[in-house]
């Protein structure tokens, strides 16, 4: 694994408690392993990748109206993260933070919490976030190399873009001599 995080802090799949797996991740319902252990109406839900172990038991802002739900891209050191500590919107990497880039979302309820309690959600979203920040900070070590820097999609889209074209380029300049 090349996380930077340390085992309690690394992002995880699971099951949860939620009327959708969207009201169970991203409102980080307790765990389960059956529907029984959940509350009436609601099932054992298989959720994405998250990053609710991030938070203190209680902590996360639970958001009811479920049709807030929404997929905007958000600022974070990776999508799990983007979404799940509910970074600022943002349309390109360099409106983001410190080595954060911009990510385009799964669903999830970040709308419905900075709408219904946008005040607890900062002061929860910033403590878990503080958690997790430090082992993403970019570290040099005596050989050079960066750890702890997310891959980005869209450098690495650029880069691809920016070699096909160069490729394009070289052919139309062969082809015409």
């Amino acid at each position: 694994n090349n996380s930077p995080l340390p085992d309690g802090l690394r992002p995880s799949f699971g099951f949860r408690c939620g009327l959708s797996e969207v009201d169970a991740r991203s409102n980080c319902k307790p765990t389960c392993t059956h529907h029984i252990q959940c509350s009436d109406g609601e099932e054992c839900w298989g959720v994405q990748w998250n990053y609710c172990n991030a938070f203190e038991e209680d902590e996360h802002p639970i958001c009811t109206d479920l049709d807030l739900a929404d997929d905007d891209k958000r600022c974070g050191y990776d999508e799990a993260s983007a979404r799940g500590f509910c970074g600022a919107k943002c349309d390109f990497d360099d409106e983001c933070g410190d080595q954060e880039y911009c990510f385009p979302t799964l669903l999830n309820l970040c709308e419905c919490h900075e709408e219904t309690c946008p005040d607890e959600a900062y002061v929860a979203y910033s403590n878990a976030k503080a958690l997790v920040s430090p082992f993403f900070l970019a570290q040099s070590d005596p050989g050079g190399e960066q750890h702890g820097r997310p891959r980005n999609a869209s450098t690495v889209l650029s880069l691809s873009i920016a070699n096909y074209l160069l490729i394009v380029f070289v052919s139309i300049n062969v082809l015409m001599m």
